[in-house]
Order: structure tokens, then sequence, then C-alpha cells
């Protein structure tokens, strides 16, 4: 193997990242244009794609489209992060609509409770916590935790590092990028939700209303 490609697990500095192609807007809603950014930009960066080094976790097609959101994120405030998550409840899979188990949404507001805020507002989502901490803190096998990991990244909410490399990612490292991508879409479906709430209000308001004046029960 070409030493240039081999994992390299010496410590990166801090904030240290290499300059990747901006992805694509077709990038951030396909996984196949996802795919083709995903090699370029990892190409670019001199790192090996995880999938041709052998003894790596197997990745679906849809990671590229998530990891090219984890790329698309910018600096935000975390409170701001925490604060729409809170209020958007129920989070839907990017893919099928289908909700967020419970076990994972709870992972997931774990997860942001320990992002770093001042790293936050510089752009960098990263925790480093293992399975092993998650699984002590939250009262859960180690199997389960990582079931949950694997369905936030299947829903599009974050993406897990296994190597480091030229790309200046700690090892292991959890990226809260794709939720902090999506966070203008949870702030529209919470501003729909509140508007059809409203508008219900109203109506059974309406309806009260005109009982009272036909002299309805």
């Amino acid at each position: 193997m070409n030493d240039a490609y081999r994992p390299d697990f010496r410590p990166k500095p801090e904030d240290g990242r290499v300059p990747f192609p901006a992805p694509s807007a077709t990038a951030l809603r396909e996984a196949t244009a996802a795919d083709v950014w995903f090699h370029q930009a990892v190409g670019a960066a001199g790192e090996i794609l995880y999938r041709d080094r052998p003894g790596m976790p197997h990745r679906a097609p849809h990671d590229a489209q998530v990891f090219a959101m984890a790329h698309a994120a910018r600096p935000v405030a975390k409170g701001r992060i925490l604060s729409i998550l809170v209020a958007a409840g129920q989070l839907a899979h990017m893919a099928d609509d289908a909700p967020l188990s419970d076990g994972a949404a709870r992972l997931l507001a774990r997860l942001v409770a320990l992002l770093d805020r001042m790293r936050c507002e510089r752009g960098w989502f990263q925790v480093t916590a293992c399975n092993a901490t998650l699984a002590q803190e939250m009262g859960k096998s180690r199997r389960t935790i990582a079931r949950y990991l694997a369905e936030l990244q299947s829903a599009g909410f974050l993406y897990r590092h296994f190597t480091t490399g030229s790309i200046g990612l700690d090892r292991p490292a959890i990226d809260l990028g794709p939720l902090v991508y999506r966070l203008p879409e949870l702030e529209a479906a919470i501003a729909d939700r509140a508007l059809y709430r409203s508008e219900v209000r109203a109506e059974r308001h309406r309806c009260a209303t005109l009982s009272e004046k036909t002299g309805g029960g």
C-alpha cells in the first residue's frame, strides 16, 4: 500500500481541515451524485476511500450524501441547535419520513448536549464520545448504542467517522454536521406545524362562536 494512503492517527490541529471541494446542490439531495462528490473530495484530500481499506465498516451509498451535508454545515450557536431539536419533537428519516425511535432521539439530544459551544460557533460539530461511554451514560448496552447511531446516520442526522488521515478528523468521531445542515428544514417544519395548530384553533373558535349565535349545544 502506498504510504500516502496509510491511516494516520497522529494528533491533528484542533480545527484543522483539508479544504474539500464544496458539495454541489445535487450532491446534497441525491445519494448517487453525493457518491461521485465523495470520491473526488476524499481523493483531493489525499485520503484512501474507506471502502477500499480492508477491515473498515461497510458503508451504504446513502452515507456519502450524509457526509456531504456534514461538510456543508455552517457555524451556528449551540443553543439554537438545542432549541430547534426540542421544538421539532419527532424527527423523521431523511429517506422515508419514518419517525426515529425514542432511544435514537434521546441519544441525538445527548450528543448535541456534548457539543462544544465555542467549536459550534466555528463550524466544528464533532463529538468524540465512544459507544462504551454513551452506553454507560444512557444505561444501554454498547450494541444498542451502535444500533441507535446507525439509525441516526441512516436518518441523515449524523455521520460517523471511523478513520483519520489527511482529512484532519478525530477518531472515533461522531459528526453532527448533517443535523446542523438540516436546521432550516426542521425550522420550516416547526413553523408549518404551528401554523396548522393556529388554524385549527381559529376554526374551533369560529365553530364555537357560530354555535353560540345559533343556540346550539
